[in-house]
């Protein structure tokens, strides 16, 4: 029999939820699974596992159990666990759940790993690059951030970003973008790098486990970020027609939501559509140029508004430089109607 606080069980779970897999493909991959006081999470992309005060061994469902103990109004926890049932008391509530045996064992981290500090800004800088990472893997490289010395730099062959780093990195890895929103919630301190994975730790000693490449990356791309062109200035209500005009996106993927931005002469025109409808907002702008478009996320040119109003237009390509990050989206000529 073990007596436990509920609010301290849930903040452990919680911090290792992003590892639940929803989609079932794995044994045991949407559960929680226990063993010699540590908890962990696991799906086809990334392992989290943290200290447990839990003294249990098994597996059991992440989703439910973690919604059952959200719902329970008592602090006070008695748990005892019997072959495969374990018996919960909270005030007068009892639950009886069915376990399973653990068939999976938790990642491999090594003994004589050696943690170093993350630089200042990395979770933002993963988070802001995160949206211009490839979705698709026509070219695979693309799906990942490659973070080497102080700058963070994602490209999908459309657009490309750079955001600087306060302070170099010890080690430069690839990190694949799709994990980039689990892992910002995380909210990691440190890492490291051991062949094919990185280890990510957070300050209550909880550790984020993925996948990592050795390919090298495009260092073209760097090219990307020198762009000669028109400078203009943006509307200083353009982020409030965003809010706008990003009503109706809606995606099963945060990555895949677009708004559209067309340059024409004096205006710029704001679209956004989906299947659940369609806002189009016009601006007055001075420009006199040929008509543009580029398609954006509403979220990333949101952020980037919140720190410059001004971008430049080049023959095929526009270019946004902010104090930390330069962005560069590619331009094509379209109809503005």
């Amino acid at each position: 029999m073990q007596k436990i606080k509920r609010k301290k069980i849930i903040r452990i779970l919680e911090a290792i939820n992003a590892g639940l897999s929803e989609q079932n493909l794995l044994e045991q991959a949407s559960n929680f699974n226990f063993q010699n006081n540590i908890v962990w999470t696991f799906n086809d992309e990334i392992s989290i596992c943290s200290p447990c005060c839990l003294e249990i061994e098994g597996s059991i469902p992440g989703k439910e159990f973690l919604q059952f103990l959200n719902k329970l109004s008592k602090n006070q926890l008695i748990l005892k666990e019997k072959k495969n049932k374990i018996y919960i008391r909270c005030g007068k509530t009892q639950a009886t759940l069915v376990k399973e045996k653990l068939k999976h064992n938790l990642i491999s981290i090594p003994e004589n790993r050696k943690f170093s500090l993350l630089p200042n800004l990395f979770i933002t800088a993963i988070d802001f690059c995160f949206f211009s990472a490839a979705k698709v893997a026509d070219r695979p490289i693309l799906q990942y951030l490659f973070i080497d010395k102080n700058k963070v730099i994602s490209c999908d062959g459309y657009r490309a970003t750079k955001y600087n780093l306060e302070s170099e990195i010890k080690f430069p890895f690839l990190l694949l973008s799709s994990i980039v929103p689990a892992l910002v919630k995380f909210k990691p301190v440190s890492y490291y790098v051991d062949n094919e994975w990185i280890f990510f730790q957070n300050k209550n000693m909880a550790i984020f486990s993925c996948r990592t490449i050795k390919n090298e990356y495009p260092l073209e791309i760097n090219n990307l970020f020198s762009l000669d062109g028109i400078k203009i200035d943006l509307p200083k209500n353009l982020q409030l027609v965003i809010d706008r005009v990003r009503t109706f996106i809606v995606s099963d993927f945060e990555q895949d939501k677009e708004i559209d931005l067309i340059f024409t002469k004096n205006q710029l025109i704001c679209k956004g559509k989906s299947n659940l409808g369609q806002v189009k907002e016009k601006i007055e702008i001075d420009y006199t140029g040929e008509d543009k478009q580029i398609c954006i996320h509403p979220r990333f040119l949101f952020e980037i508004l919140a720190h410059l109003n001004n971008t430049i237009i080049g023959d095929k390509s526009l270019f946004f430089q902010g104090d930390k990050f330069e962005h560069v989206i590619s331009l094509n000529e379209k109809d503005s109607k």
